[in-house]
């Protein structure tokens, strides 16, 4: 009797883990469809992107890919390119990594930078703009190159990963702009044990 127990709960517990990751592809594959009319997918022969060591982690599952305009659009230049957003989605198996995950990104962030949570981070030399949403056991990154940041557009890049990955205005946010300034958006993560 409690093999067949032990079995259950087995299959039960395995079937969570394999939920959380589930749940981050669905929100990913929604947002892929909303940025559809404007953006294509890229997968192939993209290069790392410096977002610091969260790759060092245990993740459940990992996705990064590009999503490149359709259109021509001015950059802050004023010269004419196809936009370029970089997306970066880890999936952890439980609450518990996902915290681990954190605290060890956290002191080797972006260009190797130590970041505490809640305390904005005035300049961060070389560092691109992105803008990071942690929810569940999920964490998305999109990531922009300095060349192709325009304001407009990336009011309404964030507006729409809001939408998407965070409904109920529970996640994480943080956003790091050209050369900083780092800043908590929402809901700063406590690491201290009470």
């Amino acid at each position: 009797m409690s093999k067949v127990f032990f079995t259950l709960g087995l299959v039960f517990f395995s079937f969570i883990g394999y939920a959380q990751p589930e749940e981050g592809k669905q929100r990913l594959a929604a947002f892929n469809e909303k940025m559809a009319d404007r953006y294509e997918e890229k997968y192939l022969n993209l290069k790392a992107r410096d977002i610091g060591q969260l790759a060092e982690t245990e993740f459940a599952d990992y996705a990064f890919y590009q999503l490149r305009g359709t259109d021509k659009v001015p950059n802050a230049f004023g010269k004419l390119h196809r936009h370029k957003l970089y997306v970066h989605h880890y999936a952890y198996e439980s609450e518990y990594l996902l915290e681990n995950a954190l605290r060890f990104w956290f002191d080797n962030f972006v260009r190797n930078e130590q970041i505490r949570p809640g305390r904005t981070l005035r300049a961060l030399d070389g560092a691109t703009p992105l803008y990071i949403i942690v929810y569940g056991t999920n964490i998305v990154i999109l990531d922009v190159d300095c060349n192709g940041y325009t304001e407009e557009l990336w009011k309404q890049l964030t507006a729409d990963a809001r939408a998407i990955f965070d409904p109920n205005k529970e996640a994480i946010i943080m956003e790091l702009f050209c050369d900083g300034p780092l800043e908590w958006r929402q809901n700063a993560p406590n690491f201290r044990k009470r």
